[in-house]
């Protein structure tokens, strides 16, 4: 079972799942151990390569065309947008934390997913600097001329700083952990990390590359925060559960 059908299809009788379990301190997982948490990923890192010649044009139909009109679709993405912010992530994470003494450490890694996958991304932009759509001149139409230079460090400022997107990063983050822990949740967290990218491409924050790189980024962190998770028994595999329970039938 790959894990992207774990995390977006109903899961049939006798199928593993991500759930908490009443007579364990910690919820059971096992889609984090599935090839498809690497292969996602991979497979947005391409589309990335694929559509970046188009970013310009992309931006220019997302962005600037509809720049400064206040519509529906705007205000949406705008109420999602702490979804992909360390201030979402922190609430989210205290949510759980306060919801039952058990299950504290799972709120522990809901904000190592969230907070380390953005953080990531961050740290990605110092390694090169590229212009954001809303400071840059469409005149050109050119896709290469988007980026500046190589590592620029902090000498650039958040102008330059479109590549990754840390909003979706940590929005990718979380929504991955959160199905982890919740996967009755996954259609609902999908869709609110898919507006927050939405939400990064609308408002000229980020061109589609960026926000695929940012979004393969924060699947891959968050998958490594599962096993962690597991390794440390903030998470454990249902299996295991399983086990002793068919020896006590």
């Amino acid at each position: 079972m790959s894990f992207l059908n774990l995390w977006l299809s109903d899961l049939t009788n006798g199928q593993r799942k991500a759930s908490f379990i009443s007579t364990s301190n910690t919820p059971a997982v096992s889609h984090a151990y599935s090839m498809m948490g690497v292969i996602a990923p991979i497979i947005l890192f391409c589309l990335a390569w694929l559509l970046a010649p188009y970013d310009v044009l992309i931006s220019w139909h997302c962005y600037k065309v509809h720049a400064g009109k206040e519509t529906a679709l705007k205000n949406l993405l705008n109420q999602t947008e702490p979804f992909g912010h360390g201030v979402g992530v922190v609430l989210a994470g205290a949510v759980i934390f306060s919801m039952e003494d058990k299950q504290r450490k799972t709120g522990f890694s809901l904000l190592t997913s969230g907070i380390g996958a953005g953080l990531l991304a961050d740290l990605m932009k110092l390694f090169v600097a590229r212009c954001r759509p809303r400071d840059f001149d469409f005149a050109s139409f050119s896709g290469m001329g988007t980026f500046l230079e190589w590592l620029p460090g902090f000498g650039q400022g958040s102008c330059s700083q479109s590549f990754p997107s840390a909003h979706s990063a940590t929005a990718m983050g979380m929504a991955i952990m959160l199905s982890t822990i919740y996967p009755r949740g996954r259609w609902l967290f999908a869709f609110l990390a898919w507006l927050v990218m939405g939400h990064r491409l609308h408002l000229g924050a980020h061109y589609l590359s960026d926000i695929l790189v940012g979004a393969g980024i924060g699947w891959l962190f968050a998958v490594w925060c599962v096993r962690l998770a597991v390794r440390f028994r903030y998470l454990v595999l249902e299996d295991s559960l399983e086990q002793p329970r068919n020896n006590e039938l």
